[in-house]
């Protein structure tokens, strides 16, 4: 069954075009600026919450390293919903820091060096059978 209120755009007059462009417009700016304003959020002195490149900072490991333990769900962080952005609470991570180096706990090893190494492995020993 056809809704009889939808006018197809070949019917609208100029100024009936030019308004509904108007109002998707405004109605799309408005969404972008409410999504825009949701996911970010100023980091200043005061703020215990910090991203990835601050995060870094802290823990002394490199962004990407940060990213395999944020993988591993080795680090204290939060995604919050519809975000894209990785925060991380400067109290956490320096008590996570803490923990770590007091439990005398090796550095962590990346998903990419894990199956690197075992990699490197079998080939060792393929060339040990081989030269047999």
């Amino acid at each position: 069954m056809k809704d009889s209120s939808i006018t197809p755009l070949f019917h609208l007059t100029v100024e009936q075009f030019e308004e509904l462009n108007r109002r998707l417009l405004s109605e799309a700016t408005d969404q972008i600026l409410l999504k825009i304003g949701q996911n970010q959020k100023p980091e200043t002195e005061e703020s215990d919450l910090c991203r990835i490149k601050t995060a870094a900072n802290i823990t002394g490991y490199t962004v990407s390293t940060i990213y395999s333990l944020v993988f591993e769900d080795a680090i204290p962080h939060t995604k919050p919903e519809g975000s894209n952005f990785l925060w991380f609470s400067r109290k956490e991570l320096e008590d996570w820091k803490t923990n770590r180096k007091t439990k005398g706990a090796p550095k962590p090893k990346s998903k990419f060096e894990i199956d690197s190494n075992e990699y490197l492995v079998s080939l060792r020993k393929k060339r040990k059978k081989n030269t047999r």
